[in-house]
């Protein structure tokens, strides 16, 4: 009943994925850890999937007819099971009812990756033939990454901890410093993490922060720092010199930060609120980064209940609220400081479309480099970036 009382709170109670999981953990304190893992893993392959198994579901009642009652949480949990090599022995159904599921064919791609409508056709009028392999890899579980802080240890003394508490993992070739771990860990427990050796972080997240090129004596703004992962990276980019700014409009998000910029050994760090930043006189920066909120859309392997929780409608205000931060932050450069605009979404209207408005209202900035970074490129998130440059001459 664990994991059907989870699904209800996503599905009915309208609860997010991760909190939800995490109390189903939380009220069966006596399951061991392969039954808490396999729990968990069919909550988010049904959360992934519910859409495709829906349908198998409403297709499932067509062929057997209204006298046969089948209940649907156990439906969309056996669903998931049969995807699941791991699961799919320990799962009693009727082979008949198994064939008639086997024989579903003809499932629009939409639904087969489960993405709202809305959502794919948004994504095909973007990506075009890219989309297949687009939809399919924000449909696959994320990896889990860190990242070595480099504040605090050496790649070589890192590799150590991990040894120490037997840890499977493999460097990057293409990320410098970012580590994949394989497998289950318990890694946020470790000693090495508590003392801030490392971060969890994934490795498009790490790869953005490493495009932009921050020197240790530069004045960064993060302006939209959140809970301040990427801010945490660009402190170690800058050997705790120079002048690094922390900004949000959330003063619990920024107080988050501060505890995690001590543990990480953090020196260069100050925190401001977004108005008393703007409000700010004299403060001329070498690069102001935004971080900006967004849809999310890239997330979905990280995040599979944003698929059917983003709606349409919410894009607009979040178009606004961009272009708004935008406008602000653009007044914190210096001339021939650099304004890196960066999200986590695919959708364009959000990414390249948004800073092709804002260079149309700005002459005085300049587009150097813009990057796309697609989930099946790095098997990373999806990420968009932009590098503009201040240039008063441009005017």
């Amino acid at each position: 009943m664990g994991v059907r009382a989870c699904l209800e709170e996503i599905f009915i109670q309208n609860s997010y994925s991760d909190k939800a999981v995490a109390n189903m953990l939380k009220t069966h304190t006596q399951w061991g850890s392969r039954d808490r893992k396999t729990s968990t893993k069919l909550v988010y392959n049904i959360t992934r999937n519910f859409l495709l198994y829906q349908y198998q579901y409403n297709e499932l009642l067509k062929c057997l007819g209204e006298k046969v009652h089948v209940d649907k949480m156990e439906a969309l949990m056996g669903f998931a099971m049969l995807e699941d090599e791991q699961l799919k022995d320990r799962l009693e159904i009727d082979k008949d009812i198994l064939d008639l599921i086997s024989q579903l064919s003809d499932i629009p791609e939409a639904i087969k990756y489960g993405l709202p409508d809305w959502v794919y056709d948004k994504i095909l009028k973007d990506w075009g033939h890219q989309t297949s392999e687009l939809i399919k890899a924000l449909n696959h579980p994320a990896p889990v990454y860190i990242r070595y802080n480099s504040l605090k240890t050496t790649a070589q003394k890192l590799n150590s901890e991990l040894d120490k508490m037997k840890a499977d993992y493999i460097y990057n070739d293409h990320v410098g410093g970012a580590i994949r771990v394989l497998g289950n860990n318990q890694l946020r427990q470790s000693k090495a993490f508590k003392e801030g050796l490392f971060e969890f972080q994934d490795i498009g997240s790490q790869y953005i922060i490493k495009k932009i090129g921050v020197k240790p004596e530069q004045v960064v703004v993060d302006f939209c720092a959140g809970k301040g992962g990427k801010t945490l990276q660009l402190a170690g980019l800058m050997k705790n010199q120079g002048r690094l700014i922390a900004s949000d409009i959330d003063a619990t998000r920024l107080a988050h930060l501060q505890r995690r910029s001590e543990r990480a050994g953090v020196k260069n760090l100050e925190i401001y609120t977004h108005t008393a930043l703007i409000d700010k006189k004299g403060l001329m920066a070498d690069i102001v980064l935004i971080d900006a909120p967004c849809s999310g859309s890239g997330t979905f392997r990280r995040q599979p209940d944003l698929k059917f929780r983003l709606k349409e409608e919410m894009l607009s205000d979040v178009l606004i609220q961009q272009a708004n931060i935008l406008n602000a932050a653009k007044d914190l450069l210096k001339n021939k400081g650099k304004l890196i605009y960066a999200t986590c979404s695919i959708f364009k209207s959000e990414n390249s479309e948004q800073i092709e408005k804002f260079l149309n209202h700005h002459p005085e900035f300049q587009l150097i480099e813009e990057e796309y970074l697609l989930p099946f490129q790095l098997d990373s998130d999806g990420f968009y970036v932009a590098i503009l440059e201040k240039n008063k001459k441009g005017m």
